[in-house]
């Protein structure tokens, strides 16, 4: 099979796709930000919903990952209704973390046709919206798709352990009171319910479209009583308000109020203080707070961690970071918790590499920051990439019809995480492998099917593949008719 790339603008991208799994004989693996199939009449999101339940029903894995995002209810209720019919017909449906929007359209099938782009699973998307997908079984783009497909997938939540969507309404502030007081501004507030919100803090500008805006110390959900220091000129206008906060992103915000121009002061500064003596050059200034203490980090499954720190700070506590170094030193975020209790989390890393290792960074409110010390990572049981490879015993052109009749041997040693299937492969006339067919019962070790026509001598392999996309190749056997 020649390696392509091609683009299907607009509605060209349905048919392509439709193709594709109708045609699924081993895998089809989904992430897509809607995936939507409650309209009255049949659309084309509809024959996507039957033609994955179908694949299903005869035997091809399906797997499917949905937004879930608190950010978008509409689309998390969308989602939610296909995602379980779906299920319901035999495919394997994930929903993606409730704290961050999953924006992917992402389609692989049979572990080699990738299709990337903009077209969400709708109506719309596939038959009246300017959208634009590419299309490839390249294998740089097959293996970054699979490896991002495992990412999204690991990360999320089985649907049957979910909770149902709730139609909430939106998040909705009433500001009650405003009262000054000598260092600034505090402001009772209502609300209408704190689902989903994280915290609430008072906010102060001096325009009224909040522009430049002051925010106050955050806090919790159950409180209705927010206070701020504005920072404007005395007897500039001030303009306070209250905002609902989630995941460090604002949720809601009350009506704006002014407050008359002599209604605040701001403090007077304070008195110059003395002097201080000239600074130790080799001591550094102390920090208002303690780093944290990395207590450790654990492998749990094949690309997940535990991370479990100890923190005791100042209540000016704003958020938790947990980074991990990547291939070149530089630290990535791997997670960001606004909690301060549990000091724990459990997520994907980037990787189990000892080098890389894993820290615990804590902000306050003023963004300064303390880390915890380095830790690697603890690996538990069996690390990824222990597949045995396959010994192929003999391969063969058959002189009537030219197919190739190849047997191997294989030992199934358990590794975690487990055998997926095995990978057929042959030499294309590019020196690339190509997947002739993908089998996936570990105890079928012999095939036979028609070899690529490329010119003789041809080179085959046998490939055993574990569920995290990792692969165990055997020596490459050359076949000269």
């Amino acid at each position: 099979m020649a390696s392509t790339t091609t683009t299907y603008p607009d509605s060209l991208f349905f048919n392509a796709l439709l193709a594709k799994i109708e045609a699924a004989t081993s895998f089809i693996e989904i992430a897509t930000f809607l995936f939507r199939t409650d309209y009255v009449s049949e659309t084309r999101a509809h024959q996507i919903a039957e033609a994955l339940k179908a694949a299903a029903g005869r035997g091809v894995r399906v797997y499917v990952v949905l937004s879930y995002s608190r950010f978008e209810p509409e689309v998390s209720e969308d989602n939610y209704a296909t995602g379980s019919d779906l299920a319901a017909a035999g495919c394997r449906v994930r929903m993606a973390p409730r704290n961050k929007t999953m924006h992917t359209k992402l389609a692989i099938i049979d572990l080699i046709d990738v299709f990337l782009g903009s077209h969400n699973l709708t109506r719309g998307a596939l038959s009246f919206n300017n959208e634009l997908t590419v299309y490839s079984n390249t294998k740089v783009f097959r293996q970054r798709g699979t490896d991002y497909f495992n990412k999204v997938w690991d990360a999320s939540t089985p649907i049957e352990a979910v909770e149902p969507p709730v139609d909430s309404p939106p998040v909705v502030i009433e500001l009650l009171t405003t009262a000054t007081t000598e260092t600034g501004v505090d402001l009772t507030f209502s609300v209408n319910h704190t689902d989903g919100v994280d915290a609430f803090a008072a906010i102060a500008a001096p325009f009224a479209n909040l522009t430049g805006a002051t925010m106050g110390e955050s806090v919790p959900p159950e409180a209705r009583v927010a206070s701020v220091t504005p920072t404007v000129a005395e007897g500039d206008p001030v303009f306070v308000a209250v905002r609902a906060y989630a995941s460090g992103a604002a949720l809601a915000t009350s009506p704006v109020i002014q407050i008359a121009a002599s209604a605040y002061e701001p403090p007077a500064p304070p008195a110059e203080p003395p002097a201080d003596p000239p600074a130790d050059p080799d001591t550094p200034p102390p920090m208002p707070f303690g780093p944290p203490t990395l207590q450790s980090v654990t492998q749990v499954g094949p690309q997940n961690i535990t991370v479990v720190w100890f923190w005791i700070g100042p209540a000016g506590f704003h958020r938790f970071v947990i980074q991990q170094r990547d291939a070149t030193g530089d630290w990535t975020t791997l997670a960001t918790s606004f909690d301060q209790t549990p000091q724990e989390w459990t997520g994907p890393a980037l990787s189990l590499d000892s080098a890389q290792t894993v820290r615990v960074v804590v902000y306050n409110m003023e963004e300064e920051w303390q880390a915890s010390d380095e830790l690697p990572i603890t690996l538990e049981g069996s690390v990824p990439g222990t597949l045995q490879a396959p010994v192929i015993l003999h391969a063969e052109i058959y002189e009537s019809g030219g197919d190739l009749y190849i047997v191997w041997s294989w030992e199934d040693n358990t590794p975690e995480p487990p055998f997926d299937h095995f990978a057929i492969q042959q030499m294309d006339g590019m020196g690339t492998w190509q997947t002739r067919v993908t089998l996936p019962d570990s105890t079928t070790q012999n095939w036979t099917g028609a070899p690529l026509p490329v010119p003789p001598p041809r080179h085959f392999r046998v490939v055993a593949v574990d569920t995290m996309g990792g692969e165990a190749a055997s020596d490459s056997v050359e076949v000269a008719g």
